[in-house]
């Protein structure tokens, strides 16, 4: 007898195309429409968060062969109140195979979660970085985490993006079900394999600007390389008061004649902006993975992030550029043996792309994530 087709259900508080909220957004709607490529029937349920805006309440297919159910929230970013998303999974979680639960810290996660709890079934939880130090800096959530999350998450099993995520997770629920496997990243299908200039140096931030991007300290840093030639360009968009500040501070430092705010890049235009990129900076004080640093790989584009973006450990152990502690002068020394290193960036420019290609393939990823949920 043929083997009925893996059911499955994403519960997100966004998805694509709200690429508003950056990498989680992305990993998950790559992931629904690769299983559905591997022969699953997929269905996201999720709220019309996109900002300060919303998507329209909708139930439908999508070009991925996804099927989207999105509910209206009631209260905004970064809270997604949905009561009738939280209804609608009390109704329809009899019916999959598998759900698989994304992000924390929200009113989508915590209230599916507790109802999720009351069940049986199959249950996977990724916390998408909403369990480390970072995210949990307060007595208030410190305590939940300790004293009621144990319970809410007692029948999920867990998905960590990397071993620091799996260290998070484990801290607070030291008996838990770990998997770590990678975020899903747009790859290209194609990289154009001229050699690309590094002198001057073009540097690259590819990211949300967000607080814990580390712009401030990679502005303070770059400050002290004046007397080398370099250019920064930073590609993404973020809340307009914080990235109003971040500019006041570029000026304050001398910086703003080199440094080119382009905002959000589509798809069509990352080709470009990756081939004229010489090294992507991320010093993030804290990342659970960076898809970021992965996909700027597959372009080419050698890395430098800090020890707190949990792809570091990709990038250390297939030496695809430079990892480092958040520690200004330990920064500024390594970014001026970046400058010098010609020959080097060369290698992993040339290596990088086919590596990642290889280490992150969408087929056999899509698998092992089958793999784990069948477990």
């Amino acid at each position: 007898m043929k083997k009925s087709p893996m059911n499955i259900l994403h519960l997100t508080p966004s998805y694509k195309p709200a690429w508003v909220y950056g990498g989680p957004t992305v990993s998950v709607s790559q992931l629904a429409a690769w299983q559905v490529k591997a022969g699953c029937r997929v269905t996201v349920l999720t709220t019309g968060a996109n900002g300060a805006g919303d998507f329209p309440v909708a139930d439908f297919v999508d070009d991925d062969g996804v099927r989207v159910i999105r509910k209206r929230r009631i209260t905004g970013d970064h809270t997604h109140f949905s009561p009738g998303l939280i209804w609608t999974l009390i109704r329809i979680s009899g019916q999959f195979d598998v759900i698989h639960l994304h992000s924390w810290w929200n009113l989508v996660a915590l209230p599916a979660a507790a109802v999720l709890s009351l069940k049986k079934g199959n249950f996977v939880f990724s916390p998408r970085g909403m369990f480390s130090t970072y995210t949990i800096s307060s007595r208030a959530r410190n305590w939940f985490h300790f004293n009621a999350a144990p319970a809410l998450l007692r029948r999920f099993r867990f998905h960590a993006t990397s071993r620091a995520e799996a260290s998070e997770i484990s801290r607070i629920l030291p008996n838990a079900s770990i998997r770590i496997l990678p975020n899903y990243i747009p790859l290209p299908d194609s990289v154009l394999k001229e050699n690309r200039g590094f002198s001057p140096m073009k540097f690259l931030f590819y990211s949300r600007i967000h607080d814990k991007k580390g712009l401030e300290l990679t502005f303070s840093c770059l400050a002290e390389l004046k007397d080398l030639p370099w250019n920064l360009t930073i590609a993404g968009d973020g809340e307009p008061d914080y990235c109003a500040r971040l500019k006041d501070l570029a000026a304050s430092l001398g910086l703003s004649g080199r440094i080119t705010w382009t905002g959000f890049i589509s798809a069509e235009g990352k080709q470009d902006l990756f081939m004229n990129s010489g090294v992507m900076i991320l010093l993030s004080k804290n990342e659970n993975f960076g898809n970021s640093v992965i996909e700027s790989l597959a372009f080419g584009v050698p890395v430098l992030v800090s020890d707190q973006v949990g792809a570091g450990e990709w990038v250390s152990g297939s030496n695809w550029g430079w990892v480092v502690p958040l520690e200004k002068d330990k920064i500024v020394e390594t970014l001026r043996d970046i400058i010098s290193s010609e020959a080097a960036l060369h290698l992993i420019s040339q290596r990088a792309p086919a590596e990642v290609q290889a280490q992150f393939n969408s087929t056999r990823l899509a698998q092992d994530y089958l793999d784990f949920y069948s477990e």
